[in-house]
């Protein structure tokens, strides 16, 4: 079937409504048949959509190869934009689009009245109009050519209704016909919004700001974009064409990718492509972490990145490979276009990478250049974030071998062997030769500096909301796996993570199964279908068991007892004759003991009747409902006396349990209690001891990095003054005085710079009141959104003598 497509407000599908058919002249000149409003076939030919025969052949090397042969009427710069909107095609996708030589079946794009194509391959000499002031754009294009590929608008296929309304009171007298619908082939994706195939919300509209297409059910939605392929686009081009293609399209205005299955090793042959486009702004890409099989030439496995939309764009970073840092890297313009690829032998974790958009910026590989700010020598325009990447070429030198970040005048001086770079004599910053001759101090506040102090904090950020998935994962894990959460790290952190991760398993109950335990015995359960249904008593039994509860079915049964007829009166007869016959069993096994002050007799006679002692039996029946009250007062307050001190332990061990970087809300007094029975010790001495424990997971946390700043409302006050007390005995530094005290004043802080440890000339109030220096602070803000990050100047202190 051939089929004539408009863009431009006359993109169409094949309908179910009918109109008539007519005839009218092409671009072409040769008579078409308008069919249904606006698909037009030539005479004997109405075949049906979902044809094989309209589809482009696939050549034996597994490409698909259109010939396409572009009008000398296009100028110069409008060829390009139609070669650029096809390489991208060609990039993704395993179609290929080349120049036409001798082929009798190929594309031909000319300058027409109108914007259309034919459906599908229809052999020969296939044209597709393009108009300039219409149909140029990147999108546009891309949209054309899939209908010579064989794709129908996205909103004529035959699943439309339930993701669109069509507002047919809208749309323009005799129009209707371009809404319609296919019976088309969905091919298994979902529907897609963001596809060029996709009209406009106000397409065809009749009344201005009333619109013809509402998404359903957020009508919110954008639709009808330009921009370029959606990354449902590129799957629907692999899926139809059956290609081998891993590729995907990034076009959020920031986003994170990774190398298939990371953490866990790539696969072996993998060649993948990401395609970042950004509207309007340029590419900030950072890599987190970077893991690629070693060779000499990056030859096995190896990652590339492009300064465009395909492999014939300039090249931002060569072929790279091996383990360690990447230097991040900006794009010239929207696009950038990342190259993974891996061959048949050893793997490894690969990378993990992020990126964002910039208004300004650019990546450097020259000898020498000169960078300047926006409009320069004009003021800079506000709210603008701009980075510039430098990368010295081959035989020179700019910065760190080891973290690839640039010296200052402090660091021209220090050489270390960096094992990344073939373990030979390198320049390295001062905190790298630090780590890698093992020379720096433990207890150095420059070791926990940035970025390794900032990424740090980020990570305490996350665990604390990932800390669930988290022990899942570490619960499934193999035991000779567990050493491979540490590779990166020095030694002293090493042995500060092994040491935190034996504190958790020491305080994670025996008793209770793990996950993993009760998904493989629900499966076995599922597994012996035909089995006998267990009963109730059985389900709660193994229930019991898997809570490290005592089956019910084992428990005592409960002895009936009878209910208690007697009066007060009798009762408490009954219970004097009780402990009288008590005092006499043990004078009769304590002969020997013989009061001094008062006699056995006068003080085992409960009958004597004294001003100190009234027997209850000649009490008054409202006397002694006095007495009752008054004892069930004494006991009500010994019950709030018990309740506030089982308070005051339960807000130290929630402290606890956040210092340990565990959940507080999860934390109980059954899973955390004082030692009771014969090992009961007094209140002030297991308050001392948790207050001890305290003080030393605090120091640990300090130690390690992990800085979680303590609850002031749960911190008793007199634990505070002794560590105060403490603090100032051992040391006078700065650095101890600002761990010890307990206000937050200025003169408390390191009146350094939070990044880079020069002297601090701002405070940022968006940050918990951070200190940078100017350069760090522009730099160090990813969020272009600078209005929220309120800035104060900052003075250094006064030495105090």
């Amino acid at each position: 079937m051939v089929m004539l497509m408009r863009l431009a407000h006359e993109y169409s599908n094949s309908l179910v409504y009918s109109y008539g058919i007519a005839t009218r002249k092409n671009d072409l000149g040769s008579e078409m048949a308008v069919y249904e409003g606006d698909i037009l076939l030539r005479r004997g030919r109405r075949s049906a959509i979902n044809c094989e025969s309209c589809l482009w052949p696939k050549s034996q090397d597994g490409l698909v190869k259109v010939p396409v042969n572009i009008s000398s009427d296009f100028s110069i710069t409008e060829r390009s934009w139609i070669a650029d909107a096809l390489q991208e095609i060609s990039t993704l996708t395993c179609v290929q689009f080349v120049n036409r030589t001798t082929e009798k079946d190929y594309v031909y794009v000319e300058r027409g009245q109108s914007c259309w194509s034919y459906f599908g391959k229809i052999g020969g000499r296939q044209a597709v109009g393009l108009v300039k002031n219409g149909c140029m754009d990147k999108g546009a294009i891309q949209h054309e050519m899939n209908h010579a590929l064989g794709f129908i608008h996205e909103q004529a296929r035959s699943d439309r209704d339930r993701f669109v309304k069509i507002m047919w009171e809208h749309i323009v007298a005799g129009e209707q016909g371009n809404f319609g619908k296919m019976n088309s082939k969905n091919l298994g994706l979902p529907y897609d919004y963001s596809s060029v195939m996709h009209y406009g919300a106000y397409d065809f509209s009749s009344t201005p700001g009333k619109p013809t297409i509402v998404p359903v059910p957020d009508p919110s939605i954008p639709i009808g974009q330009r921009e370029g392929l959606s990354n449902l686009d590129v799957a629907k081009i692999n899926k139809l064409y059956k290609c081998n293609c891993c590729s995907s399209v990034l076009p959020k205005p920031k986003g994170s990718f990774s190398s298939v299955n990371y953490p866990s090793p790539y696969p072996n042959n993998s060649n993948c492509l990401w395609l970042i486009r950004i509207r309007r702004s340029k590419i900030f890409l950072h890599f987190e972490a970077f893991d690629l099989q070693r060779s000499s030439d990056c030859s096995s496995d190896y990652i590339k990145i492009y300064n465009g939309n395909s492999k014939s764009s300039p090249v931002l970073l060569d072929k790279y490979c091996g383990k360690g840092p990447l230097p991040s890297l900006v794009a010239s313009g929207s696009t950038m276009l990342v190259e993974f690829a891996s061959d048949e032998s050893i793997t490894a974790t690969g990378f993990r990478a992020s990126y964002n958009r910039v208004h300004c910026g650019a990546t450097f590989r020259d000898s020498k250049g000169v960078i300047t700010s926006p409009n320069y020598p004009n003021k800079y325009p506000k709210n603008r974030a701009c980075f510039w990447v430098i990368t010295s070429p081959v035989g020179y030198k700019c910065g760190c071998k080891n973290c690839g970040r640039s010296f200052c005048s402090a660091c021209r001086s220090f050489t270390a062997v960096v094992p990344r770079c073939g373990n030979t004599q390198q320049k390295v910053c001062k905190q790298c030769h630090g780590k890698l001759t093992g020379e720096g101090s433990q207890s150095s506040s420059a070791k926990w500096s940035p970025p390794e102090n900032y990424k740090k904090r980020v990570a305490a950020f996350e665990a604390k909301q990932n800390q669930l998935k988290d022990q899942q994962k570490a619960a499934a894990k193999l035991p000779s796996q567990a050493g491979c959460r540490y590779q990166g790290l020095s030694k002293e952190d090493r042995a500060i993570a092994e040491r935190l991760e034996r504190l958790r398993e020491e305080r994670k109950p025996k008793s209770i199964p793990t996950q993993a335990e009760i998904e493989a015995r629900l499966a076995a359960l599922k597994e012996d279908g035909r089995g006998p249904v267990p009963s109730t008593k059985e389900m709660e039994d193994r229930l019991a068991v898997l809570q490290g509860r005592d089956p019910p079915s084992q428990a005592p049964r409960p002895v009936h007892q009878p209910p208690d007829t007697r009066s007060l009166v009798q009762q408490t007869d009954d219970l004097l004759t009780q402990l009288s016959e008590e005092v006499a069993i043990d004078e009769h096994y304590r002969p020997r003991v013989q009061p001094q002050a008062v006699s056995s007799q006068n003080l085992n006679d409960l009958n004597r009747e004294s001003e100190d002692c009234v027997c209850p039996a000649n009490l008054h029946p409202k006397q002694l409902e006095e007495e009752k009250n008054k004892l069930l007062a004494e006991a009500a307050a010994e019950l709030r006396e018990e309740n506030t001190r089982q308070e005051k332990i339960l807000q130290v061990a929630k402290r606890l349990a956040a210092l340990k970087g565990e959940d507080p809300e999860k934390v109980t007094l059954e899973t955390y209690k004082l030692p009771d029975s014969d090992e009961e010790v007094a209140e002030e001495e297991a308050i001392c001891r948790v207050l001890k424990q305290l003080t030393e997971e605090a120091a640990l946390d300090e130690a390690s990095g992990f800085n979680i700043p303590p609850d002031q409302t749960t911190q008793p006050g007199h634990s505070q003054q002794n560590l105060c007390k403490k603090a100032k005995q051992k040391s006078h530094t700065p650095a101890t005085t600002a761990l010890a005290r307990a206000d937050d004043s200025d003169e408390d802080e390191l009146p350094w710079c939070c990044i880079c440890n020069e002297d601090a000339t701002l405070r940022c109030h968006g940050c918990d009141g951070d200190l940078y220096c100017q350069r760090c602070f522009w730099e160090g803000h990813e969020e272009f959104d600078l209005k929220d990050h309120h800035t104060s100047r900052y003075h250094l202190p006064c030495k105090q003598k």
